[in-house]
């Protein structure tokens, strides 16, 4: 039997400076839930980035999805 699955909810974020133990970080760990159709390419989905581009084999880790 082939299971089913069902998208609960798509979440885009843009790169920040965060402060942490007084150092300064880059990140795009704030993701927040979209409310209306996001384009979704072979890369990324529209409006969402992330901070450390040097460190990502973008075509094995995007798009995520977790379930």
């Amino acid at each position: 039997m082939k299971q089913k699955y069902k998208v609960v909810s798509i979440n885009v974020g843009q790169p920040k400076q965060v402060e942490r133990n007084n150092k300064i970080y880059l990140t795009s760990i704030d993701k927040r839930p979209v409310n209306q159709p996001v384009y979704l390419s072979k890369l990324n989905l529209a409006g969402d980035a992330q901070a450390d581009l040097a460190s990502t084999n973008w075509e094995r880790n995007h798009p995520l999805f977790t379930g």
